[in-house]
Protein backbone atom coordinates (compact mmCIF):
# COMPACT_ATOMS: atom_id res chain seq x y z
CA UNK A 1 0.00 0.00 0.00
CA UNK A 2 1.23 3.11 -0.83
CA UNK A 3 -0.19 6.78 0.06
CA UNK A 4 -0.13 9.94 -0.90
CA UNK A 5 -0.67 12.96 1.70
CA UNK A 6 -1.67 16.30 0.84
CA UNK A 7 -1.90 19.24 3.28
CA UNK A 8 -2.45 22.36 3.16
CA UNK A 9 -0.89 23.34 7.20
CA UNK A 10 2.42 23.95 7.49
CA UNK A 11 2.88 25.81 10.49
CA UNK A 12 4.03 24.05 13.74
CA UNK A 13 0.29 22.99 15.40
CA UNK A 14 -2.05 20.44 16.18
CA UNK A 15 -2.79 19.08 12.64
CA UNK A 16 1.06 19.33 11.73
CA UNK A 17 2.26 17.39 14.37
CA UNK A 18 -0.80 14.61 13.71
CA UNK A 19 0.59 14.47 10.14
CA UNK A 20 4.20 14.29 11.25
CA UNK A 21 3.31 11.32 13.73
CA UNK A 22 1.00 10.00 11.52
CA UNK A 23 4.09 9.71 8.71
CA UNK A 24 6.47 8.37 11.58
CA UNK A 25 4.38 5.65 12.57
CA UNK A 26 3.99 4.50 8.83
CA UNK A 27 6.39 2.24 7.41
CA UNK A 28 8.55 4.01 5.04
CA UNK A 29 7.51 2.00 2.40
CA UNK A 30 3.60 3.35 2.51
CA UNK A 31 4.79 6.87 2.02
CA UNK A 32 4.88 7.53 -1.79
CA UNK A 33 4.72 11.10 -1.50
CA UNK A 34 3.72 14.02 0.64
CA UNK A 35 2.44 17.45 -0.68
CA UNK A 36 2.58 20.81 1.33
CA UNK A 37 0.34 23.11 -0.28
CA UNK A 38 2.15 26.10 1.03
CA UNK A 39 6.00 26.78 1.95
CA UNK A 40 6.69 26.36 5.68
CA UNK A 41 8.22 24.56 8.60
CA UNK A 42 7.01 21.17 8.80
CA UNK A 43 8.48 20.70 4.97
CA UNK A 44 11.80 21.85 6.51
CA UNK A 45 11.40 19.06 8.83
CA UNK A 46 10.05 16.51 7.34
CA UNK A 47 12.51 16.90 4.37
CA UNK A 48 15.39 16.79 7.25
CA UNK A 49 13.68 13.62 7.98
CA UNK A 50 13.63 12.29 4.15
CA UNK A 51 10.03 11.94 3.66
CA UNK A 52 9.42 12.93 -0.60
CA UNK A 53 8.01 16.65 0.07
CA UNK A 54 7.19 18.61 -2.89
CA UNK A 55 5.27 22.46 -1.91
CA UNK A 56 2.56 23.33 -4.23
CA UNK A 57 1.52 26.54 -2.98
CA UNK A 58 -2.26 27.42 -2.89
CA UNK A 59 -3.93 30.33 -2.35
CA UNK A 60 -7.57 30.70 -0.95
CA UNK A 61 -8.50 31.40 -4.47
CA UNK A 62 -10.47 29.44 -6.57
CA UNK A 63 -7.87 29.98 -9.82
CA UNK A 64 -5.35 28.73 -7.11
CA UNK A 65 -7.02 25.73 -5.97
CA UNK A 66 -7.53 25.03 -9.37
CA UNK A 67 -4.02 25.43 -10.76
CA UNK A 68 -3.13 23.20 -8.03
CA UNK A 69 -5.34 20.58 -8.66
CA UNK A 70 -4.14 20.26 -12.11
CA UNK A 71 -0.69 20.04 -11.13
CA UNK A 72 -1.10 17.97 -8.11
CA UNK A 73 -2.95 15.40 -10.45
CA UNK A 74 -0.08 15.06 -13.06
CA UNK A 75 2.08 14.59 -9.84
CA UNK A 76 -0.52 11.42 -8.85
CA UNK A 77 -0.37 10.08 -11.85
CA UNK A 78 3.45 10.19 -12.21
CA UNK A 79 3.36 8.89 -8.40
CA UNK A 80 0.76 6.57 -8.73
CA UNK A 81 -0.43 5.99 -5.14
CA UNK A 82 -3.06 3.60 -3.72
CA UNK A 83 -4.54 5.65 -1.57
CA UNK A 84 -4.76 9.59 -1.37
CA UNK A 85 -5.13 11.36 2.12
CA UNK A 86 -6.47 15.14 2.03
CA UNK A 87 -5.99 17.10 4.97
CA UNK A 88 -8.65 19.48 6.07
CA UNK A 89 -11.25 21.24 3.38
CA UNK A 90 -8.22 22.69 1.05
CA UNK A 91 -6.12 19.40 0.89
CA UNK A 92 -9.13 17.59 0.32
CA UNK A 93 -10.33 19.71 -2.23
CA UNK A 94 -7.38 20.35 -4.48
CA UNK A 95 -6.52 16.50 -3.75
CA UNK A 96 -10.34 15.37 -5.51
CA UNK A 97 -10.47 17.75 -8.40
Amino acid sequence: MRVAFVSPFVIQGGAERHLQLLLTGLDRSWVAAVYLLALGPLADELRQLSYPVQVVPTSAGLASVARSALHLRRELKRVAPDVVHGDGIKGALVATI
